[in-house]
Order: structure tokens, then C-alpha cells, then sequence
């Protein structure tokens, strides 16, 4: 804010009032200023830029100590579908209807692509230049911090970020052991009492605990909090945006594989 707020208003007062020319101002000026600004606070706290992020203030909390971490992943494509759902703002939106998700669906990827392409080339964080996979890695992180359009993203792509899980998962890794981290596919937990069983198996041995030798509890333990949600019955996704969807999440899964 110390750097884009002055920016900000400087902008605002040579481009005379005109959006496109305050637009382009900030672009130019304002959000790399940022951005440096903040590399340079990372510089001086010692951290790479990159490890600003949440594991990093739960390694401090933990101190030495390492806890016990159990990640849950779904499917992101059903994932993401659920959230258009799940959340009023999305469908509010761009409609109740399956060709309500696919404009959504494009509409983000177009700019996260937007983003990408223009960060090809680019070196950040005193790194090498960029390949697509880096690019797309950095607008991921970071997007509504690479200027205007990204910025004025409905939500920031944030239910399609979510779904990038090996991006997130490594830095996890950077700070917690990988023995100390359980990572569950939530179709396991989600569905099935053979599947959820043998789920709940991991989670007791990852958690060093007793495994329950009782059905009586195993039985309470398969029913525990109740199941919730608005997104049943709704339709279903159209094929081009499975498709697009397949695609954009690919490399991502292939690399949690």
C-alpha cells in the first residue's frame, strides 16, 4: 500500500480522468513497483519471495515442532463445479444454467491465459526467464497483484487457483517434512464405506492413534457431522467445459502423480 496507493494517485491525476490511460499508468508503474516493493520486504526478512505464503506462518507458529498435516483433495473439475454451485455470488452471476458455467469457466481461463502469455519471457524473483509452466505458476500465486485485468477478475480466479493443488502442496512441502504430511483423494472419503474405511485407516496410523478394533465404533465414526450442500441436482457440465477444464488442470495432476 506504501507503494501503490501514491502510485495509484499519481496515475489517477496525469491521466487526466481517462480509465484506459490510468489503466495503462498502473500497468506500467504501479503494479511491478508493487511487486518490487514486496520482493525487496522479503529480501530484508531473509525468505524467498515465494515462501510468503501461508505454511510459512505455520511453520513459525509450530516453531520446531512438527505437527501431523493431512490434506484432502477432490477432483478439481468436480470441485470447481461444486463451488459454482455451492456459492450464490458465482451463479448469481453468470446464471443458473449449464451455459451459465461454461461463460464462467471462460471467462476466468481467458484471463489467467492473459496473464500467463504475458509473463512468458519475464524474470522474477532474481530468477531465470520464465517458461509457460513458470508463468503460469507465478500468475497463479500471484494474480490479482499482476495488474489491472487480472485484478479486475471476477474473484480473482480463486475457486480455479484452489484446484492447482500441486503448486500449493509444494510449498507445504518446502516446510513440513513429507512423512509428516497424509494427503487423501476426497472421492475415498466422499464415497463408499470400503473406501472411507480404509481412508480412516491412514489417518489413525498417520496420527500414531489406536486403530478401533470396534464396529460399534467405526460405525459412529463413518456417520460423524452431517453431509451438506446445494449443488445436487443441478445440471450438468457441458463438454467444452470439461474440456477446457481437463486441460488447464492436466499438468497439475499429472505433477501430484
Amino acid at each position: 500500500q506504501g507503494v501503490m496507493m501514491p502510485c495509484w494517485q499519481n496515475c489517477t491525476t496525469t491521466s487526466l480522468g481517462k480509465a484506459e490511460a490510468r489503466r495503462a499508468c498502473m500497468d506500467a508503474l504501479c503494479y511491478p513497483k508493487a511487486m518490487a516493493a514486496d520482493q525487496e520486504a522479503a529480501r530484508i526478512l531473509g525468505v524467498p519471495y515465494d515462501a510468503l505464503h501461508v505454511p510459512l506462518v505455520v511453520r513459525g507458529a509450530y516453531g520446531a515442532f512438527n505437527p501431523k498435516l493431512i490434506v484432502v483433495l477432490r477432483d478439481p473439475i468436480q470441485r470447481l463445479h461444486t463451488a459454482y454451485w455451492e456459492y450464490a455470488h458465482y451463479h448469481g452471476k453468470y446464471g443458473r444454467t449449464a451455459e451459465g458455467f461454461l461463460a464462467y469457466v471462460k471467462e476466468q481461463v481467458d484471463v489467467l491465459n492473459y496473464c500467463t502469455n504475458r509473463h512468458i519471457g519475464k524474470a522474477v524473483h532474481g530468477g531465470a526467464p520464465m517458461d509457460y509452466a513458470a508463468a503460469e505458476r507465478h500468475c497463479a500465486l500471484y494474480l490479482e497483484a499482476l495488474g489491472n485485468r487480472e485484478e479486475g477478475l471476477f474473484f480473482h480466479a480463486d475457486q480455479f487457483i484452489r484446484g492447482m493443488y500441486a503448486i500449493f502442496l509444494e510449498v507445504w512441502l518446502r516446510h513440513f517434512p513429507r512423512q509428516d504430511v497424509l494427503v487423501l483423494k476426497g472421492e475415498d472419503e466422499y464415497y463408499g464405506e470400503a473406501n472411507s474405511d480404509q481412508a480412516m485407516l491412514k489417518v489413525f496410523r498417520h496420527l500414531g492413534l489406536s486403530v478401533p478394533t470396534d464396529e460399534a465404533v467405526m460405525k459412529k465414526i463413518r456417520k460423524a457431522g452431517k453431509p451438506h450442500g446445494r449443488s445436487a441436482n443441478v445440471p450438468a457440465m457441458l463438454p467444452e467445459a470439461k474440456q477446457i477444464l481437463q486441460k488447464l488442470y492436466k499438468p497439475y495432476n499429472d505433477h501430484l502423480a
